[in-house]
């Protein structure tokens, strides 16, 4: 709805557009391919980033690179914490912090800060 509203608006306060932002980068995360879902535990580390605000500063069209990034590194880098969240269907504070924690490594390899802040400001324009 909130998008809808968006297209007749000339200017959006900025709660709005950070609410927009969050609207796409949610959208993208929650995207599978067909017949391929994707386990629980990576959704749930997927959506811990996006909810807790982690992406707001990557550009949406490269929500589909960090998901794949992001998802290898937990998996290589923080198996046990993936095995620990399906295992128990709980989200830890733990295992939330070692989640936050993996996001930001792949989120400083992928765009080092000064990047980052080009990058948003590029997208805002």
């Amino acid at each position: 709805e909130m998008a809808v509203f968006a297209q007749f608006s000339s200017e959006l306060d900025k709660p709005t557009q950070t609410l927009l932002a969050q609207g796409e980068r949610l959208t993208e995360m929650l995207k599978q391919p067909q017949y391929s879902p994707m386990p629980v535990e990576e959704q749930v580390a997927l959506l811990h980033v996006v909810i807790h605000r982690m992406l707001l500063e990557l550009p949406v069209n490269r929500m589909t690179e960090f998901k794949a990034g992001f998802l290898e590194h937990m998996r290589t880098q923080y198996a046990d914490t993936l095995r620990e969240i399906g295992r128990s269907g709980v989200l830890s504070d733990d295992n939330a912090q070692t989640i936050e924690k993996a996001a930001k490594e792949h989120l400083t390899q992928m765009m080092p800060p000064e990047d980052a802040a080009q990058e948003a400001e590029k997208e805002q324009a």
